[in-house]
Formats: structure tokens, sequence, C-alpha cells
């Protein structure tokens, strides 16, 4: 999914504008150690920012691509790595810090088509860079680092607990909704306007087929992934497929077919 958010924004803003610099340092773990939150157990997740932009100005906006609101992700983990990215990074303090956290897939409350939720996202992307470019600003807000959810649950523990961390951070008005009027050019993008071949090479036709279809509204894979790891246990993140009746995605379809026929011993957990 971060593939598809990245070439989105790479497909906008690849000119003039420094997509993906490998300069902002994270390390070994999410946390860092950083004073005040709970060391992480599993040490093998580095605190890079998904898609990090660099603005002419060298303010710098942070899109972290949330797959299911990072439901399985511990708060104070998440908090201890804003600070990572803030102070860790290669990044004037007086220069302003923004971080998108967006949520590509569905939840309960909000159902809208990937390809709606990306032109907001780029709209939003357009009106902060503008912003930046404006001279006169809050001298009280530069260099503070400046949150926003986009299309996350509203019982999120990553939302509630950003809004209490008002010594460290500012958290601006969520994003859940499609209100947001959206230029031309935005309003005109399609999906199929990203070329196949721009992808990494990593990336397969069976990722592309998963984005078409997170076009409608149906909401992600019901399996479970890593089932018998409980550090790694997540809800499956892919689409769902036709064969698997919209609940599975094409994995853990064919899984689920091998443990029916007799040739897997283990079946298909499903996500609760």
């Amino acid at each position: 999914m971060e593939a598809i958010v990245f070439q989105t924004v790479s497909h906008f803003f690849g000119d003039g504008i420094k997509i993906n610099s490998r300069r902002f340092l994270g390390g070994g773990s999410c946390a860092q150690q950083v004073d005040g939150s709970r060391e992480c157990e599993d040490r093998t997740k580095g605190a890079y920012s998904d898609i990090p932009l660099v603005l002419p100005c060298g303010s710098v906006i942070f899109v972290e691509v949330d797959e299911n609101c990072h439901v399985n992700y511990d708060p104070s983990c998440e908090l201890a790595r804003y600070d990572t990215l803030r102070f860790g990074a290669d990044i004037e303090l007086n220069k302003d810090v923004y971080v998108l956290r967006f949520n590509p897939h569905n939840t309960d409350e909000i159902t809208f088509s990937l390809l709606d939720r990306l032109k907001v996202l780029i709209e939003r992307l357009y009106r902060l860079m503008e912003m930046e470019s404006v001279a006169v600003k809050d001298p009280a807000a530069i260099g503070v680092l400046q949150v926003q959810f986009m299309f996350y649950s509203k019982d999120s523990p990553h939302m509630h607990a950003a809004r209490l961390a008002t010594s460290t951070l500012t958290v601006g008005d969520d994003i859940d909704d499609l209100n947001m009027p959206l230029r031309q050019r935005v309003k005109e993008f399609e999906l199929s306007d990203l070329k196949q071949e721009a992808f990494d090479e990593t990336v397969s036709a069976e990722l592309m087929e998963q984005t078409r279809l997170l076009q409608s509204s149906l909401k992600c894979c019901t399996a479970l992934s890593s089932p018998d790891n409980p550090k790694k246990r997540k809800r499956c993140s892919g689409a769902p497929c036709k064969d698997g009746g919209g609940l599975l995605c094409r994995r853990h379809f064919n899984q689920d077919a091998l443990f029916k026929s007799g040739d897997r011993k283990k079946p298909v957990v499903y996500y609760e």
C-alpha cells in the first residue's frame, strides 16, 4: 500500500521536491529509548518515515501510511517515534515539520474508496506547501511538530494519545470526510495514471490488482496475518478478491482452499 501512496505523491510532486530522502535518521527501534516511553520488546521496526517530502524552503512533510489505523501498534511507541522523526532527522529546528497520518483502509465509520482518499491527501499536501510559501507566520508555531490524522477511527488510541502530548506537538483537526474542495488536476486523477513500470521492482502486478479493487468501498481482508506470532499478528491489509466472496484476499483465499482440500494443516484465522 505504501508503494501506491508513494507513486501518487511522486506523480504530483516529483519535480522540485525531494521525496524519500534517507537522511532522516531512525535506527533499530521505533522508540529509540526516548525518555518517558515504553521500550519496545520487538526491536525490528525502524523509525524512518514512510514518505518524507523536503520542500524548497527547508520545511518537511512526513506522510505516514498507517494501514488499518495502526490498530496493533502501541500508542507510546508511536508517540516516541514523533521525537525520533523531529529530532533524529537532519532538519533545522526553526523549520516547520508536519506529519500526515494517512489511513488507506476502511473502518466501521469510514468507507471511502482509496482513490477518493488519495485525492484528499494530495490536496492537503498542496495546501500545506502553499501555506509554507507564505512569509508571515505565527512565531509560536514555527519549528513545532504538527500532526494531522486522515481517515482514522474516532476512537483511535493514537489520536487520543497525540492530543494529550501538548508539550511536544500540536494536532490539527482530523480529516475524515471528502468535503475538502479539490483543484482540477486532483479531481481528474485516476489510479490508471500511475504507470506500473514506475513502481519499485518488488511491487507486483498483484498489488496493482489490489489497488484497482480498493477503488471500491470494500474493507480489507478479514484474515489474520502471522496468527501464531503474538508480536506480529495483525489483520491482513490485502484487498478482498472476488473468489474470496469479498472477505479474503487472494493469498488467504488460496490458503483456505488448500485447507479445505486437505493439502494444508492449518486453517485461515479470521480477524475478530
